[in-house]
């Protein structure tokens, strides 16, 4: 059984060298970028404990876009590199990639910034703003704000700045209110192809959308059989993805939510209506009760400003014949150690037990510096 368990492991690690070896080819190591941590995707498995959260999971799920907050596939880490890397922007004028409903015609979302600006104030903006650029989500009411951020990390392919709310993002928080059917691909796609055609310009170190890119690939491989899966080695898969977790609701300049405008009727369906989670957040937006309170944590203290307990031998008859290379005197002293972490200390010198000094127990004994 152990011959064939290392027979088994020499085929694996010839077919990962091979691999290896026809990834390099595909694109050199020196020309990969990071696949960053950013286009999470939501996990409907997971109940959020915030009623807000859960009012605004439950609304995206009704409407169109709900899917791309979800798609995921398994590819090839090298395929997703080399799409990044070979991509360019095709001929100047060229129509954009599109998806339409059935029978259903693409309503064209406010292009302009006024348009826009006015909406955002419309849903109880707590500051002044010309340009929506300078829309943060910090400023804005629930449960706006929650939808904001959740459009902001699961759709954006940025791994920064994910505070600021962008055109596209504020035109499909214009459509999810007034319940219009915007082409939402369109919408995705310019912003893709934004992040690919500013590629040399920004020096990206960043693969931008690895969920989406992750989707465009596997449609191909799809549709062409040829493709091969390599093996199915390195593969960036579901585990890999980044997923939606816990949000900050309150700003940093309030104690508690502030609520604006009321969910729009279109945005809900009877079994939200009837959820604990719209009851309770109905309450606060109304004022019948209030929310928890903001819970603050500190910072911790920075290490420049941490105590530690240095130990400072007292001269023994031996220590006297020796040539002296610093005052010593008796005693444990407290003193301050900048930017120093006590693991990094060297252990003090052992001295004999009759000649030595008591610490307290458990106490980190370090040398003078």
């Amino acid at each position: 059984m152990t011959h064939l368990a290392c027979g088994i492991a020499r085929i694996i690690n010839l077919i990962a060298a091979q691999q290896v070896a026809l990834d390099n080819a595909l694109v050199a190591p020196e020309n990969r970028v990071q696949i960053g941590k950013c286009n999470m995707r939501i996990d409907p498995t997971k109940t959020p404990k915030e009623p807000t959260y859960q009012v605004v999971l439950d609304a995206l799920a009704l409407t169109t876009l709900y899917h791309v907050f979800l798609i995921t596939a398994e590819v090839p880490k090298i395929y997703m590199q080399q799409f990044w890397h070979t991509i360019t922007k095709g001929v100047k004028g060229s129509s954009l990639y599109q998806f339409k409903l059935p029978n259903q015609e693409f309503v064209v979302p406010p292009s302009s910034d006024l348009e826009i600006v006015s909406f955002i104030k419309e849903l109880g903006y707590t500051d002044d703003i010309d340009y929506v650029t300078k829309v943060y989500t910090d400023h804005m009411h629930q449960p706006w704000r929650t939808f904001s951020a959740v459009i902001n990390r699961c759709l954006s392919g940025k791994t920064t700045g994910l505070d600021k709310i962008r055109l596209s993002r504020a035109q499909i928080l214009w459509k999810m209110y007034y319940n219009q059917n915007i082409d939402f691909v369109e919408l995705l796609w310019e912003d893709f192809m934004f992040q690919i055609d500013n590629r040399d310009s920004k020096k990206q170190e960043k693969m931008y959308y690895p969920r989406f890119t992750k989707a465009i690939i596997q449609h191909f491989i799809s549709k062409d059989k040829s493709i091969s899966m390599r093996n199915r080695l390195f593969m960036h898969t579901i585990q890999d993805d980044s997923i939606l977790g816990s949000l900050r609701f309150v700003s940093k300049t309030k104690e508690y939510q502030v609520y604006g405008a009321l969910i729009h009727a279109g945005m809900t369906n009877r079994n939200m209506l009837n959820s604990t989670a719209y009851n309770t957040y109905l309450a606060f937006a109304i004022g019948a009760a209030t929310p928890k309170k903001a819970r603050k944590f500190k910072k911790p203290a920075s290490p420049s400003k941490k105590k530690t307990l240095i130990a400072v031998e007292e001269p023994t008859e031996n220590s006297a014949k020796k040539p002296a290379t610093r005052r010593q005197s008796a005693g444990v002293q407290i003193r301050d150690t900048p930017g120093v972490s006590v693991s990094k200390k060297k252990a003090p010198a052992k001295t004999e037990r009759s000649k030595g000094i008591k610490l307290l127990s458990k106490a980190v004994i370090l040398e003078e510096a």
